[in-house]
């Protein structure tokens, strides 16, 4: 079927059914790819010589509002740059008109300040370790769209995502678990 604008606007209307707020806050994180981040987070943890719940609990959300407010930031930009349209699959919520471009983005700034303020906390908890891991995943995280590096765009975010749900999210684990930094999470994470 080819998709036209008169298509299109059926299933915004018609088709489009109630929807609720809350809805499209957890359409928009994608939650479906937060295993990414567990797998990481859990390999890490169970890595160390000993485990501490609450710090992998901390650690486990933490990663998962990340992860959540990167999602959200890279369908705005995508929406922005009109890269995402009506055959795109994503969170949708932008392009099927679920949530205005400004709240969703407020929602990404959100999202990812309070990833920001959790991060802090490991840090003064964990040491200056997880602030070095944690400024490198966001770097990842915020220019995997976003400018000037649009990483996405240069045929460089598989490499992002690689090292970002990889080795440092593992090792990030691993640290705040164990205090120290090892290469056997690093290496661990390379089939993740």
């Amino acid at each position: 079927i080819e998709v036209t604008e008169e298509v299109r606007k059926v299933f915004q209307t018609e088709l489009s059914g109630h929807k609720s707020r809350f809805g499209a806050y957890i359409k928009a994180v994608r939650h479906f790819s937060f295993t990414a981040t567990a797998i990481s987070v859990l390999i890490g943890a169970l890595l160390a010589p000993v485990i501490h719940p609450w710090l992998l609990l901390l650690t486990l959300v933490t990663a998962i509002i990340v992860h959540a407010g990167v999602n959200v930031l890279s369908d705005n930009i995508d929406f922005r740059k009109k890269v995402d349209n009506y055959l795109t699959i994503g969170s949708r919520v932008l392009v099927d008109s679920e949530m205005g471009a400004q709240e969703h983005l407020r929602f990404a700034i959100f999202l990812l300040g309070t990833g920001i303020a959790l991060g802090l906390w490991l840090t003064y908890l964990r040491g200056p370790v997880v602030l070095y891991i944690g400024l490198a995943g966001y770097f990842l995280g915020v220019f995997y769209c976003g400018a000037p590096f649009n990483l996405k765009y240069r045929a460089l975010g598989d490499i992002a995502v690689f090292l970002a749900f990889g080795p440092l999210m593992t090792l990030g684990s691993y640290y705040v678990q164990s205090g120290s930094v090892d290469w056997v999470p690093v290496l661990a994470s390379i089939p993740v």
